[in-house]
């Protein structure tokens, strides 16, 4: 029997922790479930959501201005000035291998532990050898850092 702070998902009937928005929303999935259902929703009313964002925007260009405003040029380039300074080596071995896999000198393999053909994801051991990676799946690369961490 599930306990207070948890429940079972109604749709694939997983036990699960109970969030506030679960209980707000009266809405019993877990998010694996949550994620599927809003993806197959987005999909299938993606020009009606497009439309919806074009004529909100329209219709306030004040809240727009202010969103934009909030985030002022000179603190967006201050970050990226001081995201470049503390993670260069990790930025430039990242774009070699971009150039790489784009050139086809490098390419890219399936996720070594878990065979996963879309591994999109790559980890460097060292950043001084920019074309030397494992490539792995986001889940395990995830993992590798989780371990390493």
């Amino acid at each position: 029997m599930p306990s207070p702070t948890t429940a079972a998902c109604r749709t694939c009937e997983q036990s699960f922790t109970l969030r506030p928005w679960h209980l707000k929303n009266r809405d019993y999935r877990c998010q694996p479930c949550r994620s599927k259902q809003t993806r197959r929703w987005r999909e299938k009313n993606g020009v009606h959501l497009r439309r919806y964002d074009r004529a909100w925007k329209d219709a306030n260009p004040d809240k727009v201005q202010a969103q934009q405003d909030s985030r002022s040029k000179p603190q967006r380039a201050a970050y990226g000035t001081w995201y470049w300074e503390h993670r260069k080596e990790r930025m430039q071995a990242r774009g070699k291998l971009g150039y790489a896999v784009r050139t086809g000198k490098v390419k890219r393999h399936p996720c070594v532990r878990c065979g996963n053909p879309k591994s999109h994801g790559h980890h460097h051991a060292g950043y001084d050898k920019p074309l030397e990676v494992t490539w792995l799946c986001h889940k395990c690369h995830v993992q590798e850092h989780l371990k390493s961490a």
